[in-house]
């Protein structure tokens, strides 16, 4: 399975230049595949046309600031969390970005371990969600199995055990015994899958999936 940091896509959005290559740079030494947008606009042609998991951004921005972003990943359901930067003097803000929907802040001015710290926590929490999304689908792919099997195997039974009665008359025309044994043949084929399926098991009803112990940001 992939590490993490190798998995996460990462959007930079701040309007100092500096910043946004600075972070760049350290972001992809730690493995990560990372783009950068230099204002808010930016940022949402780039969330238009590509899928990330984490998105860094700064709150105070002239054109469409954090908060803006925010809202508009969480309107459109965009299934990323977010981190906020912000300065010593908007501690307020960044606490309203918390409870709109933002997973971490980080106040500038910071080291960069102290980013990479809060970007670590948040790709060890996409990892979780992304296993919980597979053992959720594989759950729905095993209730789905299950059910087909149990729909299916009872009249593809009497349709075999049916096909061969027939074939058991000697007395039949060579045409009706061909069309019997492709009957039968297929029967077998398709109970043969059924026992293919048989390998996945509907998880018990009491059996609890994993939890990161937050709720997805932007995914309900």
């Amino acid at each position: 399975m992939s590490s993490p940091s190798t998995c996460l896509r990462i959007l930079i959005v701040d309007d100092d230049v500096a910043i946004c290559r600075n972070l760049h740079m350290v972001l992809e030494m730690e493995g990560y595949a990372v783009e950068q947008a230099h204002s808010g606009t930016a940022a949402l042609a780039h969330l238009s046309l590509q899928s990330f998991d984490l998105l860094i951004t700064d709150l105070a921005m002239p054109d469409i600031n954090g908060m803006a972003l925010i809202r508009h990943c969480k309107e459109r359901n965009l299934d990323l969390t977010v981190i906020i930067m912000t300065g010593y003097g908007s501690i307020e803000s960044a606490i309203q970005a918390l409870q709109l929907g933002a997973y971490d802040y980080v106040l500038k001015p910071f080291e960069p371990k102290m980013l990479l710290a809060a970007v670590a926590r948040a790709a060890e929490r996409q990892h979780l969600r992304q296993e919980l999304e597979e053992r959720r689908n594989l759950a729905l792919l095993s209730q789905m199995a299950y059910t087909l099997r149990h729909e299916v195997n009872n009249p593809l039974a009497a349709i075999m055990g049916l096909a061969q009665l027939h074939l058991d008359d000697c007395s039949l025309s060579d045409e009706l015994r061909a069309d019997l044994e492709t009957i039968s043949h297929s029967a077998r084929r398709i109970s043969d899958v059924l026992q293919g399926l048989a390998q996945y098991h509907p998880l018990p009803a009491d059996e609890s999936l994993p939890d990161d112990g937050n709720p997805p940001v932007f995914n309900t």
